[in-house]
């Protein structure tokens, strides 16, 4: 329609445009990378932004003198049976061990024990394990007794004979046990098996320059050492991982799920908590 004259005609009023909601940038997750299934890891401490890793087991050889232990033969033993330079492997420890088993009729405590055979030996209680365990046997009538497994453990190698000579001593031993436990034990009354001698070595492998993990001692490494030390140096060995040591496949493997599992929760709430806001 024509506007009447001296009116103006009405600017239409814009519509306001609405603000713009950006859009927030999606939280990163963090990605823990796992190693493959039997690959070879170990846990990596970092310190001033240097990586470091080592592994280590407590191997157990059986000797018949422990002089005959050479401790550089056996490194290079290991080093050979772990495929690494001999310079990565080390012996945090050395302790040598005599074992010897007693059998008695009478009752006794773990502390009674360790007291006895410290007494008996010569040696301190710290350096004394002791196992209890009730034994029946049926001779013309059925007798109970105590059996005592004790393991006495020493770093020096010359007092070895010594601990060996005190172990065979029944009256001495017989003698170390009455006055622990106030009861009355002969020499005739205590049975006693020839002492083991054996060698504990703590075993570190560490990784060469320019790696962050060290190989590590998973079941086909622990025994591909026990049949290489035990072919080398002509010895029974028995391998065993110290506690808190080693980080094992499973432990990578669940620790890398959890992980990712955690970020992908978290990723989604904070995408969640987004959209509402």
């Amino acid at each position: 329609m024509p506007t009447p004259a001296g009116k103006s005609a009405p600017t239409p009023t814009a519509m306001p445009t609405p603000a713009s909601k950006s859009t927030p940038s999606p939280t990163p997750m963090s990605t823990t990378t796992t190693a493959p299934v039997g690959a070879s890891t170990t846990s990596v401490a970092t310190t001033g932004g240097t990586a470091s890793a080592t592994n280590t087991v407590v191997v157990a050889i059986s000797v018949t003198n422990v002089s005959d232990f050479n401790a550089t033969a056996y490194l290079a033993s290991v080093a050979t049976a772990m495929n690494v330079d001999v310079g990565q492997v080390s012996a945090d420890s050395i302790r040598y061990t005599v074992k010897v088993n007693y059998e008695f009729p009478a009752t006794i405590t773990e502390a009674q024990a360790k007291m006895a055979v410290a007494s008996a030996l010569g040696v301190n209680e710290s350096q004394v394990e002791v196992a209890l365990s009730n034994v029946r046997r049926l001779l013309g009538r059925r007798l109970s007794s105590t059996r005592v497994d004790a393991t006495v453990n020493t770093p020096d190698s010359t007092a070895v004979t010594s601990i060996q000579n005190r172990a065979t001593d029944k009256a001495q031993v017989a003698s170390a046990i009455s006055s622990a436990t106030g009861a009355t034990i002969t020499a005739e009354q205590l049975t006693a098996t020839a002492p083991a001698l054996g060698v504990e070595v703590v075993t570190t492998v560490a990784p060469s320059a320019g790696q962050v993990a060290a190989p590590v001692f998973d079941a086909d490494a622990i025994t591909s050492v026990q049949q290489q030390v035990s072919s080398d140096l002509g010895v029974t060995v028995r391998v065993t991982t110290t506690p808190g040591a080693t980080t094992t496949q499973a432990d990578v493997v669940n620790a890398g799920a959890r992980s990712i599992f955690t970020s992908a929760l978290l990723g989604a709430i904070l995408s969640v908590a987004a959209l509402v806001a």
